[in-house]
């Protein structure tokens, strides 16, 4: 059973649905590991930051589609396994940046490595410029 709690100001601990802790017979003991889950704004932010990067018309011709931009960024700042194939060759595959793979900290190591491999290979374009489109996607999310 997956519970979310909430921490409240005397520090109790409530649950947020609590007809799941109702199952619990009073005085039985659990096994209670938390996870704090990983910021959605900060997630949403990232992909706000992939449209307006696929937005750009170099980058448009050179990638099929964003899920490609993606996964080519995440191999160019290191974020990838190599595996075996059938074939005995060995291949390049991306890592998952799901929030099941990545904590906040992880995933702020990331988006900063993916930034700055973009404004490297886009001279014409600076952080601002980028940021600024962002924004504009951001306030359509």
């Amino acid at each position: 059973m997956k519970v979310w709690l909430v921490k409240l100001p005397n520090s109790d601990l409530r649950a947020l649905e609590d007809g799941k802790l109702r199952r619990i017979a009073q005085g039985e003991a659990i096994e209670f590991e938390y996870k704090i889950p990983r910021n959605l704004k900060f997630h949403r932010k990232f992909f706000a930051f992939m449209n307006a990067v696929y937005g750009i018309e170099k980058i448009e011709e050179e990638f099929s589609s964003i899920n490609h931009l993606r996964k080519a960024l995440a191999i160019a700042v290191g974020h990838f396994e190599i595996l075996k194939g059938m074939d005995g060759q060995a291949y390049v595959v991306p890592l998952s940046i799901s929030f099941k793979g990545m904590d906040d900290a992880a995933f702020d190591e990331f988006y900063a490595k993916v930034m700055v491999e973009v404004l490297k290979r886009l001279p014409l374009y600076c952080e601002s410029d980028i940021l600024a489109l962002e924004n504009e996607v951001m306030s359509f999310a």
